[in-house]
């Protein structure tokens, strides 16, 4: 059997970080998502300062440089998604994907319009993760895992739309209450796209959810005057990236042997009649019942 092939987005962050160690250290082959080089060197030397510490596992000699490649991909543009698809299709040389990690997100600080006409958090979120996974999905023979969140119950189902003007991007600054009433209606469609996905794709394929919950990572910070009172009150108390990226490791390793905490698969109505596992802290569940109903109504 030859060496697994794993796609991140997200790869650079907390989370992605945690998990491209993880990766790694099991012998996969990365293609981690990443614009920014420094934060890419910085990934590298995290990831091989881990191993070089780790003198007692036998998987130490693994080759970071040779097992990580790191490919830019900006998610506020089609375009972009589009050029990091076939940049790994090109590379693939007929090897599946073994694994699929949607787990790149953002929580807007301004309401910003991107050049394709959507709003940044949907398209970041939902939209650019859609069109990546249907893109390589013919590549894929293994498992997809999107990262949704634990805001998914207080957003609204809103199929986005393209906005009037997308050649005159908007940006201004917007509350803190908006931002993330925008970031919680993203993570629900890409909630009700997992539900979708997870009963339309071949059996070769699983599909999975994740929920990390709220974690120590860049992605709380608005950028606002209450970031500093944030950091010294709130983020001492909330998750560590390694304890994020629990739910998302063990969504990785699962055998099945597990029974998930939650309602079995309904009969539903219609094509939607599975309802995924999703993985929150150490637990196995299934999306909410309230997301599962309004999936099979509105898909």
């Amino acid at each position: 059997m030859g060496q697994k092939i794993a796609v991140i987005t997200g790869a650079t962050g907390g989370i992605g970080s945690v998990v491209c160690k993880y990766l790694i250290l099991n012998n996969y082959k990365v293609y981690a998502a990443c614009r920014n080089k420094a934060k890419e060197a910085q990934l590298r030397k995290y990831i091989a300062d881990n191993i070089r510490g780790n003198a007692k596992d036998s998987r130490q000699d693994c080759s970071v440089n040779e097992n990580l490649l790191f490919l830019p991909l900006d998610l506020t543009s089609f375009a972009s998604v589009d050029k990091f698809c076939s940049s790994i299709k090109a590379s693939l040389s007929d090897h599946p994907i073994d694994l699929l990690i949607n787990n790149a997100g953002m929580i807007p600080s301004a309401y910003k319009i991107t050049e394709d006409g959507y709003e940044s958090a949907m398209q970041t979120n939902y939209l650019s993760a859609k069109r990546l996974t249907e893109t390589l999905l013919p590549c894929i023979n293994g498992r997809i895992i999107n990262t949704v969140s634990c805001t998914i119950k207080a957003g609204d189902y809103r199929e986005p739309e393209k906005q009037q003007s997308p050649s005159s991007p908007g940006n201004k600054k917007e509350n803190s209450l908006k931002s993330l009433k925008d970031y919680s209606n993203s993570k629900l469609m890409l909630a009700l796209y997992t539900i979708r996905l997870c009963n339309a794709v071949k059996e070769n394929v699983q599909v999975l959810g994740v929920d990390p919950g709220i974690v120590n990572t860049g992605i709380i910070t608005m950028h606002r005057w209450y970031d500093p009172l944030a950091d010294l009150f709130f983020r001492p108390f909330i998750k560590t990236p390694e304890q994020g990226a629990i739910p998302l490791i063990r969504a990785i390793e699962y055998t099945g042997d597990e029974t998930a905490k939650a309602a079995p698969l309904s009969a539903g109505s219609g094509h939607i009649t599975k309802n995924p596992l999703l993985f929150v802290g150490k637990r196995i569940r299934r999306f909410p019942s309230k997301i599962f109903r309004l999936a099979q109504s509105v898909l």
